[in-house]
């Protein structure tokens, strides 16, 4: 994996990871303006994402977008409205800007709204449902998908990879997330025997829509029986069926020539489903950082591997500790900071992320 940090555009940062596997490069990118203004800093931020784009060349094209922003309530339709397909979440960037963006591009084509790569197809996608309560939310918003899926001829069981939920006041709701997954995932055929998903359920402001919940969802199709695998790490974190929770810790898929793997939303938990650091910023951050790197050895990657990551700070605060204990852990990886509560009010910090290594397996098509 290769990593830069430059400047593009009026002062934006941008923090990015090149993979290249037989030629073919994938790139993850961390947009982080200097401007405190919405208006002046998404502007800075369009004309970075183009000079950006423009270096890496036609042959890349953008897999997936997600905008953090500190007002979605008055921000979030001006960014909808030049990228309508892009993720837009309430989650305030933990440095002076109203607005940051993490991106995705790859080697590939579209079609029907997918991202065709080769065998497989990539879809990025997000279900906001209005006029929802927060308990019916969660449920309209997985039925929603799930019923995109068989318009689509696929199955939650065999081609979803990841979710993630952006819950409004998640210290109350996240309790419906829970039993909204607990139950369409027993009605789609994934249970404790089987497998769950790899996830993120994360506190997040509402949008401009108002709606108290946005799933964001990330499918490919295409892929065999074997290709996945599910990874625990027990040895540091307990199973998240044991405290009624279903989802994976992490998620690993081989293809042809590489293996890619997606952790989890990760904080200071114990293999007993414990908090690690009650109240003290340092050690949760540490304990979170120990089993990333335990959920990575077990997935057979490692840091070096890592193509971003979104760290989750309950108080910004006390983003400036996390980050240099993050930055120290994980170096030159793009990382973007936000404001976020997690979904246990005792976690003070969460992270997720993503890494992908060169291997060779004739069982499958190449990515």
């Amino acid at each position: 994996m290769k990593y830069s940090s430059e400047v593009f555009g009026n002062a934006v940062n941008v923090k990015s990871s090149i993979y290249t596997s037989g030629g073919r490069r994938d790139v993850h990118a961390a947009f982080t303006p200097g401007a405190m203004a919405f208006d002046a800093a998404f502007a800075d931020l369009r004309e970075a994402m183009a000079e950006f784009g423009k270096v890496l060349g036609d042959d890349l094209v953008v897999s997936s977008c997600r905008f953090m922003l500190a007002d979605p309530a008055n921000d979030a339709a001006s960014v909808l409205a030049v990228f309508p397909k892009a993720t837009v979440i309430g989650q305030a960037p933990c440095v002076d800007t109203a607005i940051c963006a993490l991106v995705q591009y790859v080697e590939g084509r579209y079609a029907d709204g997918a991202v065709v790569r080769g065998s497989y197809a990539e879809s990025h996608r997000t279900f906001t449902p209005v006029d929802a309560s927060e308990p019916e939310a969660p449920v309209r918003a997985m039925s929603d998908y799930v019923d995109w899926l068989g318009h689509h001829g696929l199955t939650l069981e065999a081609d979803c990879l990841r979710t993630w939920f952006f819950v409004r006041d998640i210290d109350r709701n996240y309790r419906y997330v829970v039993d909204a997954r607990n139950r369409i995932f027993a009605g789609e055929g994934l249970n404790r025997n089987t497998h769950f998903i790899a996830s993120t359920g994360i506190g997040a402001d509402a949008s401009s829509t108002g709606s108290p919940l946005t799933l964001e969802t990330l499918t490919v199709s295409g892929l065999k029986p074997g290709q996945i695998s599910y990874i625990k790490a027990l040895s540091h974190l307990n199973d998240t069926i044991e405290y009624g929770v279903a989802f994976e810790r992490a998620t690993a898929v081989d293809y042809g020539d590489r293996r890619v793997v997606y952790i989890s939303g990760t904080a200071s938990i114990d293999n007993r489903g414990q908090i690690i650091g009650e109240r003290d910023i340092v050690a949760q951050t540490e304990r979170m950082i120990l089993n990333v790197r335990a959920l990575l050895d077990s997935a057979a990657v490692s840091a070096d591997d890592l193509q971003h990551v979104v760290v989750y700070c309950r108080n910004r605060y006390q983003s400036a500790a996390v980050a240099e204990l993050v930055g120290r852990a994980f170096p030159g990886v793009p990382a973007l900071y936000v404001q976020a509560p997690v979904c246990r009010p005792g976690w003070l910090v969460e992270m997720e992320c993503m890494a992908m290594k060169p291997q060779l397996n004739d069982a499958y098509a190449p990515y």
